[in-house]
């Protein structure tokens, strides 16, 4: 019989099976559980991953979201896309005000846009909350140097090196400071 209706079993086919009513009702009640919990309740947190989390708070989901716009964030400024870097940091910011590193990439961001003195206000606002932050105080001299400031680069300089040893890229930004702060007296004459 080509294309005939396959009947679909009753609930008097599984009876004669052997299978009574009582497990049939819980073998469907397992299966729509199953599926509202591992196939629909995902469809409805992705919308909101915040709320409904269970050991979860919104502040670190927040922090982690920050730490992945962070992360992309560096793998654009790596290939030199500083506006995508800029809109991942701040992204990053948003999330998380604490973020420190964001602000410092975003720094790093504005030094290589050409924006030094934006670059500069960065570092300073870190400065403030965390003056022993990585080479900040380096990076600070190093910007000032970019904006002509010797003498505030060299006050800068100090203060690295009153944490930190000399390396070659210390004795580089001194030297550079000096080539500077010649060219302001040969000016100022």
């Amino acid at each position: 019989m080509p294309f005939s209706r396959v009947k679909e079993p009753s609930a008097a086919f599984f009876l004669r099976q052997g299978i009574p009513e009582r497990r049939l009702a819980w073998a469907a009640v397992s299966i729509i559980i199953f599926l509202g919990f591992f196939v629909f309740r995902p469809l409805v947190l992705a919308d909101e991953p915040e709320k409904g989390l269970k050991g979860f708070n919104e502040k670190t989901v927040r922090h982690e979201k920050a730490l992945q716009a962070l992360e992309k964030g560096k793998a654009f400024l790596d290939d030199g896309e500083c506006d995508l870097a800029r809109k991942a940091f701040v992204n990053a910011l948003e999330l998380d005000k604490e973020l420190i590193e964001a602000r410092y990439c975003l720094g790093l961001v504005e030094i290589k846009a050409g924006n030094p003195r934006l670059a500069l206000e960065h570092f300073i606002g870190i400065y403030k909350k965390k003056p022993d932050w990585k080479n900040l105080c380096l990076k600070i001299a190093d910007t000032h140097l970019r904006l002509g400031e010797c003498d505030q680069a060299k006050s800068w300089l100090a203060r690295h090196l009153k944490r930190n040893s000399s390396t070659e890229e210390t004795r580089r930004l001194d030297q550079e400071i000096k080539k500077c702060l010649a060219k302001g007296e040969k000016r100022g004459e």
